[in-house]
C-alpha cells in the first residue's frame, strides 16, 4: 500500500527514503507508531489488524497507553476495535497539525539550502 511516493507499508516493515536512493530502516517501535499515526487517522484501528501486521498484539505493546486514552475519554473500544471519540479526534488532529507543521517548517528550511540533502536531523 503506497502512503506517499516515499513511505510505504511493506509486511512488517515500514521504508521512509529523503530520496528514492538513501532509504531509511525503522525500528520495530517506530514502525509501530508509524502504523498507528497512518492508522488513527481515519480514527479508528483494529487490534487484530495490527497483531497480523507485526505478529503482536496491540494490548501487549500499547495496552497501557490505550487504557489511558479511553480514561481520558479519547478512545472507546468494542471487540477489538477502538475508535476515537470526538474529543479524541480534535485533540489528534489538532496537536498532528501542530508536529506536521513543524516538521514540515523545518525539512523545507533546510531543503532550501540543499535540495536533497544527506542528514536531516529533526
Amino acid at each position: 500500500m503506497n502512503m506517499t511516493n516515499n513511505c510505504r507499508f511493506q509486511r512488517r516493515e515500514i521504508i521512509f527514503s529523503a530520496s528514492a536512493a538513501q532509504p531509511q530502516r525503522f525500528s520495530l517501535r517506530q514502525r509501530m507508531v508509524y502504523y498507528l499515526f497512518w492508522t488513527l487517522y481515519s480514527t479508528k484501528v483494529d487490534s487484530r489488524d495490527f497483531e497480523a501486521f507485526f505478529g503482536v498484539s496491540l494490548r501487549k505493546m500499547y495496552g497501557f497507553e490505550f487504557r489511558l486514552a479511553k480514561l481520558f475519554g479519547f478512545l472507546t473500544e468494542e471487540d477489538g476495535i477502538y475508535k476515537m471519540t470526538l474529543k479524541g479526534a480534535f485533540y489528534y488532529h489538532y496537536y498532528e497539525n501542530f508536529y506536521t507543521l513543524a516538521y514540515i517548517d523545518k525539512m523545507w528550511g533546510i531543503m532550501r539550502e540543499e535540495a536533497f540533502p544527506d542528514k536531516i536531523e529533526l
